[in-house]
Order: structure tokens, then C-alpha cells, then sequence
């Protein structure tokens, strides 16, 4: 019998007792897919990062000290580390474009207050109170309200009063600042608290124009792998470019897969406009509709609370948004337009009695196969979740029985103890690792799976295995549906 070592030599002739460790068999079950995620966003000049300057986020607050204040990737950043403490994330910032231009809006106050009392605001989900007192004019107002906007340095506008006319500048030269949400009275019986005589009237102009180049990110990102990407722009080109970048990553010869998040809010229309535009198994767009949050805050807290889920093939749905507003009821999407949506490819939240937004189904974007023909394969994100976690746990599985083996044909008579693989005993490993994804709830029918299993040597190259399965991949509960067929009972 001839045992392979790995590091004691078979000329050694020095006397001694030599023992070396082989952690090839150390470790049984599957291991988890690195569950890491990163945030794209822009940062202001106040903040110590540098453009394309790679952070962990540990804390709440390292947003706002890295991206500076009233940042979009601020706020992503603490949104998502509220939501999910215990993820590891990581963001890169971005600058503004330099043709990029910002978005403006006006708040026009008009009247004299004839009684005292409170004005009250929801700045893309801050809350903002204006005192009025007794015979305040409309200027009077706007000056305290503009006052109380660039003094919260959580909100993303500067504000300026000109004779009752306040007019918000986003901190961002950017088409993302037209997703901003400013309104009055959120929240209800607020507008009890109004003082008589004042008027307001609230104008978005939709004049923010030019994101920055997500490229530069990408470039930043490297070959750094994460799991899930959290992106702030949803203009056509930002997301291709994700896309490639993703599809690639998925690839044979990469294998970090990811899947992208982004946020949708508007009209229903907007939103399956964008929807329908895209196609993609990488990108997945959460539809919340007329939500005060802004839809990069959407899209962190949904990746958020996704991530923190340890099983790839559980459903997320029902799942909590922590900090996410809902929109007004008489704005939530109903069950029809929820069903346009996810036909659209566009994941879909709803809201419960208490007024908690939770997920509802998170579906990417991808639709139709390269024919153009409807292809739902890859429609569900636990789909592409799954089977990332089961490509690495084969990986894993390979790499750590079989680093450094000799590859022989079935039937070859090696001696017990030698450092040599055969196609049968691949074959045999490979059950086995489906036996533990069926523990997990992955995949279900084993005699299904082992019956079509191939594993063979190439022809062509002698040291390669090629092998071919078919897991039957878990589905998820999200339907019940139930006929009742009832009887009345008539007299005799």
C-alpha cells in the first residue's frame, strides 16, 4: 500500500518523527455563499472619502462621515445598516456629473395667518414643523420654513425664500433628485394643526438631469466579489452597464455571482414603462409606488432585509421594511396593478393594516428568453439565489476532498491510501452534496437527480471531468387557492 502525502517526501532519510495535517475530509455539510453587498450612490464634499473609494460600513453614521451629509449614499448607507446590523456592507461613492444639473422644487406660501399653529412637512420621509404665529405673512412663513430645511442636515435640498416662494435645491446635480418626495400633512389630522389664512402649494419642477457614470464604480469594485449590489440610479445606460458587469460575473470563468437592487417610485405607469424596458436575470426593481422614501432608500432596505435571510430558496415575502413610509392609502397599488407590476418584472411591496411596508414578491426583471418568448426560469430572485449557493457549494465541496489528485478511469486498481480520484467517485460525492441541498429544502427528488447525472471523462483532454445535473430546484409557498363548495340545507 502506497499513501500520497502531501508534504513529507519519499527520499527523506533524516531520522524522525514527521506527522502532517490534510484537511481534505475536516469539514461535512455545505458551506454558505459569501454574503456580502455593496452601495453605489453619490457623496457630497463633506464627507472623508474619496470618489471610487471602497468603505465598510459598520456603524449607522459611517454613511454620513464617509459620503457626507445629506448624501445619497449617506442615506443608503444608514437605511440598509438599520435594516440588517449583522450583514457585512461595503459602498463606493461617486460624484455628481459635471453636466449634471439639479433638481428644483417650490413651496409657495400665500395669505396672512389669522390664527396660530403649526405647518407640517414630510422632506423625502423627514418630518418638518414650521411655527405660525398670528398675522404672520406668507414671506414671514416661507423664511422659517426654508430656515428649518437647511438647518436639518439629514435633508437633501438647500432652501432660499424669495416674497413667500421657497425654492428647494437638491445637494445633487443629478436625475435622481426628481425622485425626491416633499408633501404636506403625511401623516393624519395633521392639517388640524394648520393655522387659518395660509395657503401652500408645492411645485416639483423634474429639472435634475445627468447621473454619474457607474463604470467608475465598477472599476472601483474590481475583483472584489459581492453577493448583492445596491445601485442609486436607474437611468437606462447605469443599469445596462450593471447588467454586463453582473452577467459577467455570473459567468463560468468569474463565478462571483450577484444580483442588483434598485427602487421605483411614481405613478403605475412610470414605473411598468421602466419595467418593461428591461430584461434582465441580474436586476431586480422594486416597485413602491407613491412611498415618501426616496427609491434608493427602497431599494437598500429591501437588499437588506433579503440578505439577512440565511436561506437562498425561502421566500422573502410578507418580510418587514423597516423605516420605509408607505403611500397614502388612497395611492397604494391594488391587487391588479400589483399583478401588472410583477408581469412587468418589477418586484412588488405591500402594505399591511399597521401600516408596515413588507415585500411582497421580489421577481428580476427577466421576462422573455433570447427568442423573445415568455421564459419565467429566472423570474424569481430565490431562483438565482439558489442556484449561486448550489454552484459554490459544489466548488467548495471539490476543491476541499480532492485538491491535489491523480485522475484515473472506473475500474483502475490503485492502491488504498493514494491521492486518486475516479468519475464514480465524483459521481458519489455529487450525491451526497444533493442529499444535503435536499436537507436544506434546495432541491427535492434524488432519484430523479441521480438518474440523470453523467459524470465522465473528457475526451479530448485526459485530466478534466465533465459533468452534467439536474437538480430540481425548491419552489416557494406563495399561492394557496381553494374552492369551497357549499350545500343549503333545506326542510323536508
Amino acid at each position: 500500500m502506497a499513501i500520497s502525502f502531501n508534504g513529507i517526501p519519499d527520499d527523506l532519510e533524516v531520522p524522525g518523527q514527521f506527522v502532517e495535517v490534510d484537511n481534505s475530509k475536516a469539514v461535512s455539510g455545505s458551506p454558505p455563499l459569501p454574503n456580502r453587498v455593496i452601495l453605489i450612490g453619490n457623496r457630497t464634499t463633506n464627507g472623508s472619502a474619496a470618489e471610487g473609494q471602497l468603505k465598510q460600513i459598520l456603524r449607522e453614521e459611517d454613511g454620513i462621515t464617509f459620503f457626507g451629509a445629506r448624501s445619497q449614499l449617506g442615506w443608503m448607507c444608514e437605511k440598509f445598516k438599520k435594516a440588517a446590523k449583522f450583514v457585512e456592507v461595503w459602498a463606493v461613492a461617486l460624484d455628481d456629473d459635471g453636466a449634471g444639473v439639479v433638481n428644483t422644487r417650490t413651496v409657495t406660501f400665500t395669505g396672512a395667518a389669522t390664527s396660530s399653529g403649526i405647518l407640517r412637512f414630510l422632506v423625502h420621509g423627514v418630518r418638518i414643523a414650521v411655527s405660525v404665529a398670528s398675522g404672520d405673512d406668507a414671506t414671514a412663513v416661507a423664511t422659517a420654513f426654508a430656515a428649518a430645511i437647511t438647518a436639518d442636515p439629514r435633508i437633501m435640498f438647500t432652501a432660499a425664500n424669495t416674497l413667500g416662494v421657497a425654492t428647494l435645491t437638491c445637494v445633487h446635480a443629478a436625475e435622481f433628485g426628481n425622485d425626491l418626495d416633499v408633501r404636506q400633512n403625511y401623516y393624519p389630522r395633521e392639517e388640524l394643526d394648520a393655522p387659518s389664512g395660509i395657503t401652500v402649494a408645492i411645485v416639483n419642477n423634474d429639472d435634475g438631469a445627468g447621473n454619474p457614470d457607474v463604470a467608475t464604480a465598477i472599476a472601483s469594485i474590481g475583483a472584489e466579489f459581492f453577493s448583492t449590489w445596491v445601485v442609486g440610479y436607474t437611468d437606462a445606460a447605469n443599469v445596462l452597464a450593471v447588467e454586463t458587469e453582473l452577467a459577467d460575473r455570473w459567468s463560468p470563468t468569474v463565478q462571483q455571482p450577484a444580483v442588483a437592487f434598485y427602487g421605483l417610485v411614481g405613478t403605475h405607469t412610470a414605473i411598468t414603462t421602466i419595467g418593461d424596458a428591461r430584461n434582465s436575470q441580474f436586476s431586480l426593481m422594486v416597485g413602491a409606488g407613491d412611498s415618501p422614501a426616496p427609491p434608493w432608500e427602497v431599494a437598500a432596505v429591501v437588499a437588506a432585509v433579503s440578505a439577512a435571510e440565511p436561506d437562498p430558496a425561502r421566500p422573502r415575502q410578507t418580510l418587514s421594511l423597516p423605516n420605509i413610509l408607505p403611500p397614502a392609502r388612497e395611492d397604494r397599488f391594488t391587487l391588479s396593478e400589483r399583478n401588472l407590476l410583477l408581469k412587468s418584472g418589477v418586484a412588488t411591496v405591500k402594505v399591511d393594516d399597521g401600516g408596515r411596508v413588507l415585500v411582497e414578491r421580489l421577481v428580476t426583471t427577466y421576462k422573455t428568453n433570447a427568442s423573445a418568448l415568455p421564459d419565467k426560469s429566472f423570474q424569481d430572485l430565490t431562483t438565482m439565489l439558489t442556484l449561486a449557493a448550489m454552484r459554490y457549494t459544489l466548488r467548495a465541496r471539490i476543491s476541499q476532498k480532492y485538491p491535489r489528485h491523480n485522475r484515473v478511469s472506473d475500474g483502475t486498481d490503485y492502491g488504498t491510501g493514494q491521492a486518486v480520484v475516479t468519475p464514480s467517485v465524483i459521481k458519489g460525492e455529487i450525491l451526497s452534496l444533493f442529499e444535503e441541498w435536499e436537507d436544506s429544502a434546495w432541491a427535492e427528488d434524488y432519484d430523479q437527480f441521480a438518474e440523470e447525472l453523467i459524470v465522465e471523462r473528457n475526451a479530448s483532454n485526459r485530466n478534466r471531468v465533465d459533468v452534467r445535473m439536474g437538480p430540481d430546484v425548491a419552489n416557494q409557498f406563495r399561492l394557496f387557492a381553494a374552492q369551497i363548495q357549499f350545500q343549503l340545507c333545506g326542510e323536508a
